[in-house]
């Protein structure tokens, strides 16, 4: 919905699902301009001229209207109008005050959700991710993207990568590869090895804490079957041939250094695999160390 900037219209079929309470799947257009309209209702999104465009935004997409019914698509069916060939994450639990709030704040959360259902790998300890690949994902600025993490509560943690023993060649190497994230780090308290003892180091991407629930899995394997049937059917809405491109996120950040080494030893993935130090499941810390398996020579 960020990527192809349909917020405003996806909010309003959330809603209009869950005020379906009897699972008909369909809300007559009286109904849902009474709640999403009036200014009394506690539902209220935006004036009814504003309503009308919406609804005509996401017929195809998100429903269809007739005889003054609007029948609701389901998950599989707009996932598929998308272009969303697999949920591969688990769903989050957004709260409809969050829904019925300001288009900027439902958009924050919107993205937000993507950190919550991404930080539940790693018992509950989520992983680095780029700026660059957030842009991919969701064709948010960085700028929008930590405007919106302010706005939704994300919690942000830096990553640091310690490499090997330091050495003018190392650290020039290293600078070389990395730019301005490589540094040369003072093991003062020893922590790596011997106190005292300089290694080259660089930071890594951020690590972002969502503000959801994560929720169970549900009916997403069903789901997702499904989506696989619409895509080789061809029903993706417009004709096209989809692509995957923007679920799948290659891993390179594993949880202990066993797991690296094994994928590292598949040879699948060329570059550098990192695995990370040891830490408590709720330690507040605002930074984490990672170590580094990479191609030598």
């Amino acid at each position: 919905m960020l990527r192809s900037n349909r917020t405003a219209v996806g909010r309003i079929w959330y809603i209009l699902r869950e005020v379906d309470t009897r699972g008909a799947g369909w809300v007559s257009e009286e109904q849902c301009r009474a709640l999403l309209t009036e200014r009394d209702s506690t539902w209220r999104v935006c004036g009814w001229r504003q309503l009308r465009n919406l609804l005509r935004r996401g017929e195809g997409i998100f429903w269809q209207r007739r005889n003054g019914r609007i029948w609701l698509a389901s998950v599989a069916k707009t996932a598929a109008a998308l272009q969303v060939e697999r949920l591969a994450q688990r769903p989050t639990a957004v709260p409809v005050s969050t829904l019925t709030a300001k288009l900027s704040v439902v958009r924050a959360h919107f993205y937000a959700s993507f950190h919550s259902s991404h930080q539940n790998a790693d018992t509950d300890r989520p992983k680095p991710i780029a700026r660059a690949t957030l842009n991919d994902l969701t064709t948010l600025t960085p700028k929008t993207q930590r405007a919106y993490e302010q706005t939704a509560r994300v919690k942000t943690q830096a990553n640091f990568a310690i490499g090997k023993s330091s050495s003018p060649e190392r650290l020039q190497e290293t600078a070389w590869k990395k730019g301005a994230a490589s540094f040369e780090l003072v093991d003062r308290n020893g922590r790596q090895g011997k106190a005292g003892a300089t290694y080259v180091a660089w930071q890594l991407p951020n690590s972002y804490r969502g503000p959801h629930q994560i929720m169970a899995r549900g009916r997403q394997k069903q789901i997702n079957r499904e989506l696989t049937d619409l895509f080789m059917k061809g029903m993706t809405g417009n004709g096209q041939k989809a692509t995957d491109q923007h679920t799948c996120l290659v891993q390179r950040y594993f949880r202990n250094g066993r797991l690296a080494a094994q994928a590292f030893n598949q040879g699948k993935i060329s570059e550098e695999l990192y695995w990370c130090s040891p830490q408590p499941a709720k330690a507040t810390s605002y930074r984490r160390v990672w170590h580094v398996i990479a191609q030598t020579g």
